[in-house]
């Protein structure tokens, strides 16, 4: 017997050392290259006037937007997308103001813009949906009796959506959602395909070192989550390396979770050429868990669905429809 317990807790010892072993290494192999110079940043001409505002987190660190004021009880808040900010959005933001009436406020996420915190990382998984939290109660407290309709473009829309997943949320009157990230295991998300070059040339995954750090974290240890596991190559006029708890904080953990958990008027709207998600799934998706409303509009891509005159009609009949157009 006793034979037999020493060549177990052996086997079992030399297992661990080779699952953190394997774990370590996979973590630490080369971070990804690109063979091609940087891609330019597009130049966002910010044409309207704006009030700059600022919102304080729980962790005290400030979180920078642009206000496009009306006179109405009813916010719109917009988080922008993967590596960009809330310049980006300002067509965006004046259109809806316009189409709405409501004042629209255009966040920095975290790590993003002119807002603080370090570039492309988070503190903890879950941070960018408490952050949005924390503005939407400094909105809800200048006005008590308003209105809030959250939206977003992308990544925008997965934090959106994990949002709405807290367990103690301040209150949404509805959601706007441009071309969401619904999550890694949602039927939206394209599968990878290696022959893409032009794919490859702008962003890469750094996929070892995100299975390496998923074994660990499956044991408990999150010490190496601030290591960077999803790159562009873009130049560092904007943020363009992510951490592994960034990028695990960019969508729901599940998509069907995330939706079910949505308990206000919702609207999707998303690009036939959607060059990111497969636009054609985005019905039956959100149809499966949700209430939610979902257009697809036609000619239009990932980018330009942010501004599109097809999309702003379909959003103002249904601010119409849902009653949530902005009482003055």
């Amino acid at each position: 017997m006793k034979k037999f317990w020493k060549i177990t807790l052996i086997s079992t010892a030399v297992s661990a050392i080779i699952y953190f072993g394997l774990a370590l290494i996979l973590t630490f192999l080369p971070e990804p290259t690109f063979t091609v110079d940087p891609f330019p940043v597009a130049q966002t001409a910010v044409t309207a006037d704006f009030i700059p505002q600022q919102y304080t987190m729980r962790d005290g660190e400030t979180l920078f937007a642009r206000q496009f004021p009306a006179n109405s009880d009813t916010t719109i808040l917009l988080l922008h997308g993967v590596t960009a900010e809330s310049a980006a959005l300002s067509s965006s933001a004046q259109k809806l103001r316009q189409i709405s009436g409501a004042e629209v406020v255009a966040l920095d996420l975290r790590g993003h813009g002119q807002s603080g915190g370090t570039l492309g990382d988070v503190s903890y998984i879950g941070q960018y949906q408490d952050d949005v939290a924390d503005v939407i109660t400094a909105i809800h407290a200048e006005k008590p009796n308003g209105r809030l309709i959250l939206a977003g473009h992308s990544m925008g829309g997965g934090i959106a959506l994990q949002f709405a997943q807290l367990a103690e949320a301040p209150e949404v009157d509805g959601y706007l959602m441009f071309a969401p990230h619904l999550g890694t295991n949602a039927p939206t998300l394209p599968e990878p395909d290696p022959d893409n070059a032009d794919a490859a040339a702008y962003s890469q995954l750094h996929v070892p070192r995100l299975i390496g750090l998923i074994m660990l974290n499956s044991v408990g240890i999150k010490t190496f989550h601030h290591l960077d596991t999803l790159f562009f190559n873009l130049t560092d006029e904007v943020t363009h390396t992510y951490s592994f708890r960034a990028t695990a904080n960019s969508s729901p953990q599940d998509y069907a979770t995330a939706l079910t958990a949505v308990d206000a008027p919702l609207l999707v709207v998303v690009g036939s050429q959607d060059e990111a998600f497969v636009a054609d799934q985005f019905p039956t998706a959100v149809s499966a868990y949700s209430d939610g409303e979902v257009h697809i509009i036609e000619g239009e891509t990932h980018t330009s669905i942010v501004e599109s005159a097809a999309a702003m009609t379909v959003i103002e009949n249904w601010l119409a429809a849902t009653q949530l157009m902005a009482r003055n």
